[in-house]
């Protein structure tokens, strides 16, 4: 579900006066000074954090060089506003490694990005949402652990008066395909730097992609949820998502959740934003990531791969895993298992990456299997034989006056078949490297299945059950 901030109609006609945007609105430095990247740059701290994109149009200027301080002022009032409102939760910006820098807001790890669209891709009343998650994911922002604030520095239709767009939906603590964009053009871009519009706009937007008000209309939800617009409270214009705001509206004039009961620090059941796990928790215990969970294996079962591992430590619990397949995310889970299909011949590198009930990430593990073959290394060579032999398809059984002959099909497997497991009534009776067995008739009555089991020793599923019946003889 998308949730836009609109101008009100006051608003609109002061902001359509502006012509450019401030050169200079300065409330501290970023330590990248005017150095622009495109990509998202190593991590200070192993979260689930907010990563903050400078964007414009193919045809665009790249004004990065000129916007960046306006921007971190911005974004350092945003910052404040947040601790104010809650002395308990603080938002968790995606900070860099920056040369001779604390580890404050001036070591936002910033990125400049030039879409492949053009204006005219993102200045209708298309898909403006869709087209820039592409462009984003086709420059490589794709990380399911941070969610994108997304600065358009380019011209669009305003005939809807939109100034800012996200979208929300579950799961609540997932990143991927979650943006919150706010549009810099001459008219939502009038105040940036000055802890005005934008900067509201900045807040009411990631607050929204952290799910704020996302399962309002279920009829159980925010009371105050807006008619026709249950995406934004309507108790109060001072309220930070209440669906309008005027130009020059002061970030300090707004209120996160006027009397929290609709999207945070609420006592409902639905769900509170303050629970978000791209919030630093500044009042739990919990300050250290867990480790990486050790002993990841990868077996075959029918059609399919299993995966499983240990718990990881951590110094306060619980833990969860996440499940990477070919570096895209599978899962979240508290498990310590997961499967799916996989044909024979397939290969996937499969990575399990530990998370704790903050947003912490820990270290991960790696393996690599081929469908109905193994564990294999990068060449693609036989590591571990984890795959069991295929099951015994036909199971035949012939009886005569003195013995019982039992035979089946081979069974098919790729480190080669080393013998038969045969079984009557479930207990194991015997093993053979042929498929065929054969006893005395007085022993011939039970239940028989036989598995195949291979050099590593992996045991197939049992075949079919034949039951035996021996007739007394009468003299």
């Amino acid at each position: 579900m998308r949730r836009r901030l609109l101008l009100a109609a006051v608003g609109l006609a002061v902001l359509a006066a502006a012509t450019a945007l401030p050169a200079t609105a300065r409330a501290g430095t970023w330590c990248g000074g005017t150095a622009e990247s495109a990509t998202d740059r190593p991590d200070v701290v192993a979260a689930l954090s907010w990563h903050v994109v400078y964007a414009y149009p193919s045809d665009g200027v790249d004004r990065f060089p000129q916007l960046v301080e306006p921007i971190l002022a911005d974004l350092a009032a945003v910052d404040a506003w947040w601790r104010g409102q809650d002395a308990t939760r603080a938002i968790r910006w995606d900070l860099a490694a920056l040369p001779a820098c604390t580890t404050g807001i001036g070591a936002l790890d910033l990125s400049a990005v030039k879409l492949v669209g053009d204006t005219a891709a993102f200045s209708g009343s298309g898909d403006r949402y869709g087209r820039l998650r592409s462009d984003l994911a086709a420059a490589g922002f794709t990380d399911p652990d941070k969610k994108l604030l997304v600065l358009y520095d380019g011209a669009f239709d305003h005939s809807v008066r939109e100034c800012g767009i996200a979208r929300t939906g579950f799961p609540a603590t997932g990143g991927a395909d979650s943006l919150a964009v706010i549009y810099l053009d001459t008219n939502c871009g009038a105040g940036l730097g000055g802890g005005e519009f934008p900067a509201v706009a900045a807040v009411h937007e990631m607050t929204h992609a952290m799910n704020a008000l996302a399962d309002a209309g279920t009829g159980q939800g925010p009371p105050h949820a807006c008619p026709g617009d249950p995406g934004h409270p309507c108790d109060s214009p001072n309220d930070l998502l209440y669906p309008s705001s005027q130009a020059g509206t002061p970030l300090a004039s707004k209120v996160l959740d006027v009397g929290r009961d609709d999207y945070y620090g609420h006592s409902g059941s639905w769900w509170d934003v303050q629970d978000s796990l791209f919030l630093e928790r500044l009042d739990s215990p919990d300050t250290q990531p867990p480790a990486a969970p050790p002993g990841l294996t990868a077996r075959g079962i029918p059609g399919a791969v299993l995966l499983g591992w240990q718990a990881a430590a951590d110094d306060i619990g619980p833990v969860f895993y996440e499940v990477f397949r070919d570096g895209v995310q599978l899962t979240v889970t508290a498990a310590l298992t997961y499967s799916e299909t996989i044909a024979a011949g397939e290969t996937h590198g499969y990575v399990v990456r530990s998370r704790d009930a903050v947003g912490r990430l820990g270290g991960s593990t790696a393996i690599r299997f081929a469908g109905g073959i193994g564990v294999v290394g990068a060449a693609g060579q036989l590591l571990a034989d984890t795959v069991p032999p295929t099951p015994v398809a036909r199971l035949r059984a012939r009886i005569n006056r003195v013995a019982l002959l039992l035979t089946w099909s081979a069974a098919i497997d790729a480190g080669g078949v080393a013998g038969y497991r045969v079984y009557r009534d479930d207990r194991a009776v015997a093993t053979t490297r042929v498929p065929a067995f054969s006893l005395p008739v007085r022993r011939a009555a039970g239940a028989w299945y036989v598995r195949p089991f291979d050099r590593a020793g992996n045991l197939g599923d049992p075949s079919p059950l034949v039951t035996v019946t021996v007739r007394a003889r009468v003299s």
